[in-house]
């Protein structure tokens, strides 16, 4: 069976689209089959996994969203396959999806399943890895990701005290959804982001972390701050595509593998 895995935080800019890209690539060079699914109406992911323009796109997340609409639309319709790395899909978003929360907001909680009835049974069909980018806060459209998924992985900006703060909020919300509408729900382990050795402040928050969680709640794999992961971001490429070789592209191989190990040791 596929697994199906939500990158969260309440906190914007610990660099949840980059791990939710890079990641997704790490698992595609290692040939597994990998679904990006890019739930936030910003529509990052969807540039930097599929680089052309929109326009090109017929059918996006907004249409499998949409109701009461006259043509039902596939999933099947709404994936393509980048054109940097074979194995790896992209489900993408447009900004006008924005404007269908308040639409799954009255239908709530019967909107919470319909991400979930729309892709689950084909992402753990087709695919070994789907992973879900979301929004920078924990509303409607992170709430049906966790209603979809098995796993949650939560980044932390370890030169960021306030992400702290929305990893407390996130892994709330994730007790939630699991309590009351996704028992197959398990927080997977967090990601310290963005990693600074010359930073007085990641040294700090690094041992805060470590003394508040357990190992096996973190990733040991942690991922440096660089330029190279922000170049690759602008010119709407993967860390892969964009330098192979440097540090952040060597620590995303690495976090592929330990995924996979954990995830097989399940």
């Amino acid at each position: 069976m596929g697994l199906i895995i939500s990158v969260i935080n309440n906190k914007g800019g610990v660099g949840k689209t980059a791990l939710t890209c890079n990641l997704g690539a790490s698992l595609a060079r290692m040939n597994k089959k990998v679904l990006i699914i890019d739930n936030d109406p910003q529509s990052n992911a969807s540039v930097n996994i599929l680089q052309n323009s929109s326009s090109t796109r017929q059918y996006t997340l907004y249409e499998l969203l949409e109701q009461n609409k006259e043509k039902e639309i596939s999933v099947h319709d709404c994936i393509y396959l980048s054109p940097q790395q074979k194995c790896l899909y992209c489900l993408p978003n447009v900004r006008a999806t924005s404007g269908l929360d308040m639409e799954l907001i009255a239908n709530y909680p019967n909107s919470l399943t319909i991400l979930k009835d729309k892709i689950k049974d084909h992402a753990e069909s087709n695919f070994d890895f789907t992973i879900i980018d979301t929004p920078p806060n924990i509303g409607i459209f992170t709430s049906i990701a966790l209603c979809t998924s098995h796993f949650v992985i939560v980044p932390i900006d370890s030169s960021s005290a306030d992400s702290l703060d929305g990893l407390q909020e996130a892994l709330n919300l994730v007790d939630s959804i699991k309590t009351s509408y996704n028992s197959e729900l398990k927080f997977l382990r967090l990601l310290i982001n963005r990693v600074h050795g010359h930073k007085t402040i990641c040294k700090v928050i690094i041992e805060d972390i470590k003394k508040r969680f357990k190992k096996d709640q973190m990733f040991t794999t942690m991922i440096p701050e660089t330029t190279a992961i922000q170049q690759a971001i602008y010119l709407r490429e993967t860390i892969f595509s964009y330098n192979r070789s440097c540090n952040a592209a060597r620590s995303f191989r690495d976090l592929g593998k330990e995924l996979t190990k954990i995830v097989e040791e399940l």
